[in-house]
């Protein structure tokens, strides 16, 4: 996999951001993120100071991003990369990494933004079924068993009853 192959395409398919020379995604590795933030020490000094952006992402993966303006009393720049996906195995950032795909990344900023283009999808015969399960395939890889249940327990909004409940 090459990470700069990767960021051209998303150049050349998505163009940059606003006015600026900066492209609006790119693909980047956890561990290789750093970020200046404004540091206020308790004896009111201020200082920028260069620090890991994703600290929390372990073990590291890769990361989808999009530019974004931001207004921020702790980040030095008034444009940020931003997470979009976090590449971790069924969809989740602290599960197994897995490696991104041009294919992923295509059905990622489409199922995000409902772009105007539909994803390129490669198949051997050209039909739609295969297509169809190349895409639910594909699905599967990214979200999982993502399912309203397990999404309201994930977020602390389900009710777990135990089993000898009412006994």
């Amino acid at each position: 996999m090459d990470i700069l192959l990767f960021n051209q395409r998303l150049l050349d398919f998505y163009g940059k951001f606003g006015t600026s020379d900066k492209p609006k995604y790119r693909l980047v590795y956890s561990a290789n993120e750093k970020e200046k933030r404004v540091i206020k020490t308790p004896n009111f000094s201020v200082f920028a100071e260069e620090l890991p952006k994703y600290p929390q992402i372990k073990p590291p993966k890769f990361i989808l991003e999009a530019l974004q303006n931001v207004s921020s009393d702790e980040l030095v720049a008034k444009e940020s990369y931003e997470p979009l996906w976090v590449f971790g195995k069924d969809g989740d950032p602290d599960g197994e990494p897995i490696e991104p795909s041009w294919v992923a990344i295509e059905y990622l900023l489409y199922t995000l933004y409902n772009r105007s283009h539909t994803p390129y999808m490669t198949d051997e015969d050209g039909s739609l079924e295969s297509r169809r399960a190349e895409a639910d395939k594909l699905y599967d890889s990214l979200f999982g068993n993502e399912t309203s249940t397990g999404d309201a327990l994930a977020h602390k909004e389900g009710i777990i009853v135990p089993r000898n409940f009412g006994d």
